[in-house]
């Protein structure tokens, strides 16, 4: 990702007041790895097979998701379809209840190709996490969850925040 992409990215804030739902593939990861050089961890996994019967069955829509949890000191990285409501997971996947409220909204900047996507997710996870979030009136709120998005072909960084403490 270009320099003149980072200057242009000041984020959308936005509330969520409500929690949101996906059902997605787990991977597991190395507890060490540090999660904001690692954007669009998806890059390069073997996923299993996911036919339309499946799909149908989740209720998935039009968007995914990807977002590290903790699980039991495990680091998990689970990338997956938003459904309006958990209710059939399939054995090879996991569900995921992601809390509502605020988010810096970092959209991520136009690309030909996943490599160039990936490129620019972690450009952008980089500049939100190093550069926007010290500078701003805002912090990051650890007891909810950051995530990519993905919707056709854009892709953006929600990070969730609360005021500074002064």
């Amino acid at each position: 990702m270009t320099k003149q992409n980072v200057q242009m990215m000041e984020p959308e804030l936005c509330a969520h007041p409500e929690a949101f739902c996906l059902v997605g593939y787990p991977v597991e990861a190395d507890p060490s790895l540090d999660t904001v050089q690692r954007g669009a961890y998806w890059q390069g996994k073997q996923f299993p097979p996911f036919d339309e019967a499946e799909y149908a069955k989740i209720g998935g829509g039009p968007a995914e998701i990807g977002v590290w949890t903790h699980e039991d000191g495990r680091l998990i990285y689970i990338f997956g379809y938003v459904v309006p409501e958990i209710g059939y997971v399939p054995e090879t996947m996991r569900s995921v209840t992601i809390p509502g409220g605020d988010f810096a909204v970092f959209q991520v900047p136009a690309c030909k190709g996943a490599e160039e996507l990936a490129d620019n997710l972690r450009g952008t996870w980089r500049y939100a996490c190093d550069e926007w979030l010290p500078g701003s009136a805002y912090e990051a709120d650890p007891t909810r969850m950051a995530f990519e998005y993905y919707s056709g072909s854009d892709a953006a960084v929600y990070i969730p925040v609360r005021g500074r403490a002064k």
